[in-house]
C-alpha cells in the first residue's frame, strides 16, 4: 500500500512497463541471493519524477532456497534535495575560497594571519613578503630565520616583540593605522601603515589575528617632498622681491613676503594670523569689492594703479589677485601680489618727455634718421632724409645700392669703404660728410653719423644713424675759407708794403750811420785827429740811430693801434681758450699737449685778447719748430704759477721740443724786429709779443731746454 502510495500506481502495472528495465539488474542480483539497496529517480509519482531508495532482500526458506524477494521502497526526495543544496553550497564555498586565495595572493595590500594564540606562526601573502624584502613562502615569525635581518621600527627605534601589531592583536587588541618603518635585509627602508584585528573562538577568547599592511613609502616621500616644497614656497614668498600675501576666506594672513610687511605692515614685524581688515579699517570699498570678486573665482589685475598716500605723494602699483583652491577644489582664499613701479613709471614718463623733446629737436634741426639691416640688406629712410634729396615721403628707397648711386662720384668710394669698415668692426666710429644727388640734379652736403648694434654673439646686425643737411654750412665755410685766404693775402701784401716802407725809412738813417761811422773811423786813424769834428760825427751818428729807433716805435704803435684796456682775468681760462683755438687749426693733431696749470691762482691784470694772441703766437712758433724736426713724438706744454723771483707776478711758460736755438747770440736776437729763423717769416711775432707783455707791466724772455727745444717765459702782475 505504501509503495503504491509512493508510486501512485498499482504494482502490477509497474512491472509490465519501463520500470522493469530500471529494477531488473538489481532483481538479478537479489535472485542470486544478494541484498541490494540503491537510490533511483523514477519517472513516477505524484508531482513528477522522485528519488526513492529501494532495498531488495532475498526471501529464502529453511533450506536456504530462494522463495522470492522482499522489496522495501523509501521516498528520499527531500533528502536528495537537501544533499543537492549542500553540494551546491560546498561548490560555491570552494569557488569563494579559490577567489579569496587569488585575492590573498594578488592583492597589493600585505595580509598576514596568525591561526593560533601563540603569535609565532604567521602566514603572509606575497605582498607582505615583498614589503619586507623576503623570499616567497617565508616564515613571518619575528623569531623566524627569514625575519632575522629585518628591523621593525617606529621613530627610528626598533619595536619590541610585544609592540608589533600582530602580537598586540593576538592579545585581543584592535590596532588601527599604526605607522611602522621597516629596515629590510637589503638595507632598503619602507614605511607601512598597519591594521590588525584579533580572531575569537566560541568562548570569546583570542584564537589568532589577521593583519593588513599598506606600503606608504611613496606617499610618505611625497608628503615629505610636499612639506619641503611648501617650506621652499613659503621661503620663496617670504623672501620674494615682490609684495605677496596669501589670505583665507576671512582675509586672515596665511603667509606674506617681507616686502609686503615693509610696505603694508603698518610698522608690524609679522602679519601671519592677523586679519587684513582689522589692520586696515580705512581700506577703500573698491578693494573690498576686489576681494569679494576674487573669492568668487575671478582673477583680477592692474598694471598701472595710482595710489595717493596720506602725505599727498603718488604711488604707482602693478598688482594681481587670484583665488587659490584646497585639495578638494574649493576656493580657500586669495593671493595678492603687488610691485611698486613708481620709479619705473616716472622713468617711462621721463622717457616719453625726453622722446617728445628729442622729436621736437629733430624736427627743429631738420635731422633725418636711417636704419640699415645688415642681415636682410634693407634700408629704412625717414621722411626727413628723403626730403634732403627732394623725394616724397612715399618714395621707396630701401636698398643700400640705390642710396649709394646717389653719392657724388668723388665721395662714393670713401663713404662706402668707411661704412663697410665700420659695419665689419675695422673702423671704431662712423661720422663723415658727403654729397648726395638731389632730384633737381644738384648735390647736397650731408653730415652723417651712425652707431653699430651687435647681437648676443657680438655679431653686427644693424646700423642706426642720423643725417643733417649741412649744405648751407658747407657753403658758408667755403666762403669763410675764401675770405680768410683773401685776408691772409691782404695781410701779406700789407706786411710786404710795410716792410718795404720800413726798409725805405730805415735806409737813409742806416746809410748815414754807416757813412758817419766810416768818417769817425777815418778821423781816428789819421795822424792828427780832430776831436771837435769827431764829436760832431758821432753826434750825427747817434741822431740817425734815434731816427731808426723812432721808425721801429712808430711800427709797434701802429701794430698796437688803440688803447690797451686791462682788467682782472683768469690766466688758466685764457690758456685753455688759446689751446682750443690752436687745436681748431689742426696744428696739435700730431703732437701731445700737456697743461700744468696751478690751481687757486689770483687773477691778473691784462687784456685777455692780447694775452691770448701772445699765447697763440708762442704755441704756433713751438709747433712749427717741432714740425721742422718731423718728430711725431714731440710734446709741447704750458704751465702757470707764481714767479719764484717775484711772488707778486704770474709766470707763464710755453715749452716745446723743437729744434731749439743754436747759440746765445741767436737767443738774444729772437726778440729783435725782423729777425726770424723761419724761411718765410717776417720776424715781428716775438717782438710784438714782447711789446704787448711789456705794455701790461710784464717781461718776456727765452731759455734753451736741457734737451730739445726752448722755453718761452713771460710774467704778468697779479690783481691787487
Amino acid at each position: 500500500i505504501r509503495a503504491e502510495a509512493i508510486l501512485g500506481r498499482k504494482v502490477p502495472d509497474i512491472l509490465g512497463e519501463t520500470a522493469w528495465f530500471i529494477v531488473k539488474p538489481y532483481l538479478e542480483r537479489a535472485h542470486a541471493g544478494e541484498q541490494v539497496s540503491f537510490d533511483q529517480q523514477i519517472p513516477y509519482g505524484v508531482g513528477g519524477p522522485r528519488w526513492v531508495q529501494a532495498t531488495y532482500i532475498p526471501n529464502k526458506d529453511e533450506a536456504g532456497q530462494l522463495k522470492g524477494i522482499v522489496v522495501h521502497v523509501v521516498d528520499i526526495e527531500q533528502r536528495k534535495q537537501a544533499e543537492q543544496k549542500i553540494a551546491q553550497l560546498n561548490q560555491h564555498l570552494q569557488q569563494r575560497l579559490e577567489e579569496m586565495q587569488v585575492i590573498f595572493n594578488t592583492v597589493p595590500i600585505g595580509l598576514s594571519i596568525v591561526d593560533d594564540n601563540s603569535g609565532q606562526h604567521i602566514r603572509g601573502n606575497p605582498a607582505i613578503e615583498r614589503m619586507l624584502g623576503l623570499p616567497s613562502g617565508s616564515d613571518l615569525s619575528k623569531r623566524g630565520a627569514a625575519m632575522a635581518n629585518v628591523r621593525l621600527m617606529r621613530s627610528g627605534i626598533e619595536l619590541p616583540l610585544a609592540e608589533l601589531p600582530m602580537q598586540r592583536a593576538v592579545r585581543g587588541e584592535l590596532v588601527s593605522n599604526q605607522i611602522m618603518d621597516v629596515l629590510r635585509s637589503d638595507q632598503i627602508t619602507t614605511t607601512l601603515l598597519c591594521n590588525a584585528s584579533p580572531l575569537f573562538d566560541e568562548a570569546g577568547k583570542p584564537r589568532g589575528a589577521v593583519g593588513a599592511f599598506l606600503d606608504i613609502t611613496a606617499l610618505k616621500q611625497a608628503e615629505e617632498s610636499l612639506a619641503k616644497s611648501q617650506l621652499q614656497l613659503r621661503l620663496f614668498v617670504e623672501q620674494a622681491p615682490l609684495s605677496i600675501a596669501m589670505f583665507d576666506r576671512d582675509m586672515n594672513y596665511l603667509v606674506t613676503s617681507r616686502r609686503w610687511i615693509a610696505e603694508f605692515g603698518r610698522g608690524r614685524t609679522e602679519l601671519v594670523g592677523s586679519n587684513h581688515y582689522s589692520l586696515n579699517p580705512d581700506l577703500p570699498k573698491e578693494w573690498q569689492q576686489i576681494h569679494r570678486r576674487v573669492q568668487a573665482g575671478e582673477s583680477l589685475s592692474n598694471d598701472n594703479d595710482l595710489w595717493i598716500q596720506a602725505d599727498g605723494s603718488w604711488l604707482w602699483l602693478r598688482w594681481a589677485a587670484h583665488p587659490w583652491t584646497d585639495p578638494s577644489g574649493e576656493i580657500g582664499g586669495i593671493i595678492i601680489a603687488s610691485e611698486d613701479i613708481t620709479a619705473h613709471h616716472n622713468a617711462e614718463l621721463a622717457l616719453r618727455n625726453s622722446e617728445a623733446r628729442l622729436a621736437l629737436i629733430v624736427e627743429q634741426v631738420k635731422a633725418g634718421y636711417w636704419d640699415w639691416d645688415l642681415v636682410s640688406q634693407t634700408l629704412f629712410l625717414s621722411p626727413e632724409v628723403k626730403r634732403h634729396i627732394g623725394l616724397d615721403d612715399d618714395t621707396l628707397l630701401n636698398r643700400p645700392d640705390e642710396w649709394a648711386l646717389r653719392l657724388h662720384p668723388d665721395d662714393r668710394a670713401n663713404v662706402l669703404d668707411l661704412i663697410n669698415d665700420y659695419a665689419t668692426g675695422r673702423q671704431s666710429s662712423y661720422e663723415t660728410d658727403f654729397r648726395l644727388r638731389h632730384e633737381d640734379g644738384s648735390y647736397r652736403w650731408i653730415h652723417s653719423r651712425g652707431v653699430l648694434l651687435t647681437d648676443l654673439n657680438n655679431q653686427p646686425f644693424r646700423v642706426l644713424g642720423i643725417n643733417l643737411d649741412v649744405t648751407d654750412y658747407m657753403k658758408q665755410r667755403e666762403l669763410n675759407e675764401r675770405r680768410d685766404k683773401m685776408e691772409q693775402a691782404f695781410r701779406h701784401y700789407v706786411a710786404v708794403q710795410t716792410a718795404a716802407a720800413i726798409a725805405h725809412e730805415l735806409n737813409q738813417p742806416l746809410t748815414a750811420i754807416s757813412s758817419y761811422a766810416d768818417v769817425a773811423l777815418h778821423l781816428l786813424q789819421s795822424q792828427n785827429p780832430n776831436p771837435i769834428k769827431l764829436n760832431q760825427v758821432l753826434e750825427s751818428c747817434g741822431q740817425q740811430a734815434q731816427r731808426a729807433g723812432g721808425v721801429i716805435r712808430q711800427l709797434l704803435a701802429l701794430l698796437q693801434k688803440g688803447e690797451t684796456v686791462s682788467e682782472p682775468m683768469d690766466i688758466n681760462a685764457v690758456v685753455s681758450e688759446a689751446v682750443d683755438l690752436v687745436k681748431a687749426d689742426g696744428l696739435l693733431s700730431d703732437y701731445q699737449m700737456e697743461l700744468n696749470l696751478a690751481a687757486d691762482l689770483p687773477q691778473v691784470i691784462a687784456n685777455a685778447l692780447q694775452i691770448q694772441k701772445v699765447l697763440i703766437n708762442l704755441l704756433r712758433n713751438g709747433l712749427e719748430s717741432m714740425q721742422e724736426l718731423n718728430d711725431m713724438s714731440g710734446v709741447i706744454s704750458v704751465s702757470s704759477g707764481r714767479n719764484p723771483a717775484d711772488p707778486a707776478m704770474m709766470l707763464v711758460t710755453v715749452c716745446d721740443s723743437g729744434k731749439g736755438i743754436a747759440d746765445d747770440a741767436q737767443l738774444k736776437s729772437l726778440f729783435q724786429p725782423f729777425y726770424t729763423t723761419k724761411p718765410a717769416g717776417l720776424g715781428m711775432g716775438l717782438a710784438i709779443s714782447r711789446s704787448l707783455v711789456a705794455a701790461h707791466g710784464g717781461k718776456m724772455w727765452a731759455e734753451p731746454n736741457i734737451g730739445k727745444g726752448i722755453s718761452m717765459h713771460f710774467t704778468l702782475p697779479f690783481a691787487r
